[in-house]
């Protein structure tokens, strides 16, 4: 597996074995978007937990894929023409959660540094896109022991009409 760009965010003191957060960022955004970085400071210096981030394919500093393109650029043709998103996106992030479950192995790398170590617990937060991600990570990691899985919708209001 090639390098992943990712940040880990640790307390300063009585960190030892304390819980890791993993965290999935937006759509669009990347492992230091507001965010994350917002969520991983309340945990970090409220709660004394590790929080890890990393950039999911296609976003940050990673490359787009030509599949990444073709599918940025049809979504924001359907934005501009007013059309429905929702399908695109599903496809697209489905893509993408196959690619970045795999990557998230890097949780053994995470668990062997001593601050951290195996025994405490992890969970996940994943926000819009990393929630495409979260759902099929939570099914086959077992050490993640809680998570958190939001989406937001972004898109416009829809009215029937009367």
């Amino acid at each position: 597996m090639s390098e992943v760009p990712g940040v880990l965010w640790s307390p300063t003191s009585g960190s030892d074995h304390a819980p890791l957060v993993l965290m999935g960022h937006g759509g669009g955004t990347h492992k230091k978007a507001p965010a994350m970085a917002g969520r991983a400071h309340r945990l970090v210096t409220g709660c004394g937990f590790h929080v890890a981030v990393i950039d999911a394919p296609g976003h940050g500093s990673r490359p787009r894929t030509a599949h990444d393109e073709e599918k940025i650029a049809v979504m924001q043709q359907a934005m501009a023409a007013g059309e429905p998103v929702g399908p695109i996106v599903v496809r697209y992030n489905a893509h993408l959660a196959e690619r970045a479950v795999p990557e998230w192995q890097f949780l053994d790398a995470l668990q062997e540094l001593p601050e951290i170590g195996a025994e405490g617990p992890v969970g996940y937060f994943g926000l819009n896109m990393g929630t495409a991600i979260g759902v099929p990570l939570t099914a086959i990691e077992s050490r993640i022991a809680a998570a958190v899985l939001f989406v937001r919708h972004l898109g416009r209001a829809v009215t029937s009409p009367a």
